[in-house]
């Protein structure tokens, strides 16, 4: 039976898009006891998963489709008369797409043992490469693939642009795994500066990045003492929201000080 922090490695080492991917990790922090299904008293509104994404709710809503259809969760909607006069939430529960198999055993934060059916995402301090765009650990120092045009070149464009060259060449691998009908992937990102359009692409470079920051933040929270509602490390406080990890635990703390 998969468990959360299969769900979370599983998601880590997808090619979901940056957002979705940070969207399906918020989620699994909502999880209790290990499994993949939000109960009702912890399920977040859409609001409050705007919060902890730091996303808009259209945005939000956009990568909850993503991840549906994708086969990374399934939701279960109230219905319109519940909603309206129960206040009743749409409930989420967690699943890892079939031909992703996990192992049974979950290794241990920093483990290089790999995953069959899953390409294995690079363990705090790894200098491996993460396939993709995304990243599933920010490792100073991370090697990422060079490209035929030559660092010179894309160190050029990283000054041109406002860019480190990790993040040029992130860029550059996506298009090359991704674009094979783009013959220069270097050109193609100048022409993107050119019109205007590689603002974009850089932030989603840089969210994804902080996305794997605070997941692998979480992770290592959750290694910590159970709350009182049984959530691992549910006392310790996310660095981006400042909330505390259990729902519970938030909800309680927040009737107290009001």
């Amino acid at each position: 039976m998969s468990t959360r922090f299969d769900y979370e490695r599983a998601v880590r080492a997808s090619d979901l898009p940056p957002l979705a991917r940070l969207v399906a990790l918020i989620l699994a922090t909502h999880t209790s006891r290990g499994g993949l299904e939000i109960t009702e008293q912890f399920t977040p509104s859409l609001s409050e998963l705007a919060i902890e994404t730091g996303a808009s709710e259209a945005t939000v809503k956009r990568m909850l489709i993503v991840l549906d259809s994708g086969g990374w969760l399934v939701r279960h909607k109230p219905t319109v008369a519940a909603a309206r006069t129960l206040k009743a939430r749409t409930r989420y529960t967690l699943t890892i797409p079939a031909g992703l198999t996990q192992s049974p055993a979950t290794p241990e934060l920093g483990s290089h043992r790999a995953q069959p059916g899953v390409t294995q995402s690079p363990a705090l301090g790894s200098r491996s490469t993460p396939a993709g765009l995304t990243l599933s650990h920010r490792s100073k120092g991370s090697e990422v693939p060079k490209t035929p045009q030559g660092v010179t070149s894309v160190a050029q464009l990283a000054s041109e642009v406002g860019a480190t060259e990790r993040e040029i060449e992130l860029l550059l691998h996506n298009i090359s795994t991704t674009r094979p009908d783009i013959r220069s992937p270097l050109a193609y990102l100048r022409k993107c500066h050119q019109q205007g359009d590689l603002d974009a692409q850089l932030a989603a470079v840089r969210q994804a990045d902080q996305a794997a920051v605070i997941a692998a933040e979480l992770a290592q929270a959750r290694t910590g003492t159970d709350c009182i509602h049984g959530n691992p490390g549910g006392q310790h406080r996310r660095t981006d929201t400042g909330r505390l990890l259990c729902p519970m635990c938030q909800r309680n703390h927040e009737r107290s000080t009001a």
